[in-house]
């Protein structure tokens, strides 16, 4: 599991040290949604609350969201993992979030006839040793589906 976190332009010229929640919403956003689904973990989290925020851009991947961020004023909510080996090599600044948000946990599936194959064991076992992805480390689940 991980929790969410705000990256900006380590020099955006509103956001300083610390983000509010008004600041949050009254910034616009870059948000990934994946294949194409109507929103986000964030939006739903905000709409809970009766609140939404201003998107600027929608992209279907996480590989130029941080580009984007860094050279604009726009803000992306995305897991601190992630934001952390992003900020290392692209100038952005990261602020806890201002709102509950779930936490995030990473599910990858697999199909259960693959579950004996040593080349796809060999690759989950790679996956758990990288992303700490089973669910007694708190990292997330591997799941064998239909």
């Amino acid at each position: 599991m991980d929790d969410y976190v705000v990256v900006v332009r380590s020099k955006h010229r509103r956001i300083r040290k610390k983000l509010s929640l008004a600041q949050y919403l009254a910034e616009r956003h870059v948000v990934v949604v994946p294949w194409n689904s109507e929103g986000s973990v964030i939006d739903a989290a905000l709409l809970r609350v009766g609140l939404t925020r201003n998107v600027a851009v929608r992209l279907p991947s996480v590989m130029a969201a941080p580009f984007i961020v860094a050279k604009s004023e726009l803000l992306l909510t995305l897991p601190r993992r992630v934001a952390l080996q992003l900020a290392d090599p692209i100038p952005l600044a990261i602020h806890p979030a201002s709102f509950i948000v779930p936490r995030y946990v990473l599910k990858t599936l697999f199909h259960k006839r693959h579950s004996g194959s040593p080349a796809h064991r060999w690759i989950r076992e790679k996956m758990v040793d990288v992303l700490g992805a089973t669910p007694s480390r708190g990292g997330g689940e591997l799941t064998a589906a239909d």
